[in-house]
This record gives structure tokens, C-alpha cells and sequence, in this order.
């Protein structure tokens, strides 16, 4: 008659984030790859920047309330700045939320 035999238990180890130092702040702490884009429109031309980098879960959030107001304000006044805003408000919130997915769990 075979044997049966209960499974063994697996234990699974917390969740543990590999700590680096932020690019912005410097402070050692969990960072996400991020890269925010906002967009400057003066009529007939513009003006692009852009921050890349690997942030903290606060510095992620403060530039990206920064990097998205700055875009709806200032975003919009040209031409071809019509059409990039959109695309770089979508690139942004994509950007932060999946950073937001990495770093759950960490503290701020």
C-alpha cells in the first residue's frame, strides 16, 4: 500500500527591499526607477525636462506632484505642446505608479 506523506510547510521570508541611495535626497533608503517628463509650451516653441533616476517612495511622490502641475500649467501654451502634454502627463502617471507597485510596503 504506498504512503502518503503530508506536504512539508515552506516558510516564505518577508519582504525585503534592497537599500540604495537615493539620487535626489541621498538618504539610504528603498528607491524605484522612475523617469518624469514635463513639458514648458511658449507659443512656437517649447521646452522639455526631464528627471530619471532612481528615487525614494518620497522623493517619487514629491516630484511627481511637481513634474504634473507644472505640466498642466505651463504644458499646454503652444502648438506642438498640445500634443506632448498629454503624452507626457500618461508617461508620467505610469511611471509613477509602477514605482508606487515596487515600493509597496516600504515605509516613507
Amino acid at each position: 500500500m504506498p504512503t502518503m506523506q503530508a506536504p512539508m510547510p515552506t516558510m516564505q521570508a518577508p519582504n525585503t527591499f534592497a537599500m540604495t541611495r537615493c539620487e535626489r535626497c541621498g538618504s539610504m533608503r528603498s528607491t524605484a526607477r522612475v523617469s518624469f517628463h514635463r513639458n514648458v509650451g511658449m507659443l512656437f516653441i517649447r521646452r522639455t525636462y526631464k528627471l530619471e533616476g532612481n528615487l525614494c517612495k518620497s522623493c517619487i511622490r514629491k516630484h511627481f506632484g511637481e513634474f504634473m502641475a507644472k505640466n498642466l500649467l505651463f504644458g499646454w501654451w503652444g502648438t506642438l505642446s498640445l500634443i506632448i502634454t498629454p503624452i507626457y502627463a500618461i508617461q508620467n502617471v505610469v511611471s509613477y505608479v509602477s514605482a508606487m507597485r515596487a515600493l509597496r510596503g516600504v515605509p516613507e
